[in-house]
């Protein structure tokens, strides 16, 4: 498994998955500041929608992209890119060793198979609060 920094065609990616991401919030709540319990609202709202909608893979890069910016704003999360086995992917690394892919996370709520988690947002800053540096 190896880490590496982020290139500037990551962060173009990242970018343009958090434009998608903050468009949606608009069309679904009206959301100005993306809180987690603000995510979690959209994030009903879109699950709930009958119409044609943004694609699950779509939702899970753009709202992946704004939670992890949510938990490196919370923590001491930066963004990294990790290559093993399987593949490349973001992954957020944290200064005590912690790790997450907050990308992943959301696809794993969002694709045809995932749960009924309806608070999968407040859920991931919860899960990472007392266990990973605050930021100051």
């Amino acid at each position: 498994m190896a880490y590496r920094r982020l290139t500037g065609a990551d962060l173009e990616r990242l970018e343009q998955w958090r434009g998608l991401g903050r468009h949606m919030a608009g069309y679904y709540g009206q959301e100005t500041e993306l809180t987690p319990e603000g995510m979690d609202r959209v994030f009903g709202l879109w699950l709930d929608d009958d119409r044609p909608k943004v694609a699950p893979v779509d939702f899970a890069c753009a709202f992946g992209a704004l939670l992890g910016d949510c938990l490196s704003e919370r923590f001491q999360f930066e963004w990294a890119r990790i290559e093993d086995e399987q593949g490349e992917d973001f992954c957020l690394k944290a200064a005590n060793g912690w790790e997450t892919y907050p990308i992943q996370y959301v696809w794993k709520r969002v694709a045809p198979y995932a749960d009924e988690d309806r608070a999968p947002f407040v859920g991931a800053c919860e899960m990472f609060a007392g266990r990973v540096p605050a930021r100051a």
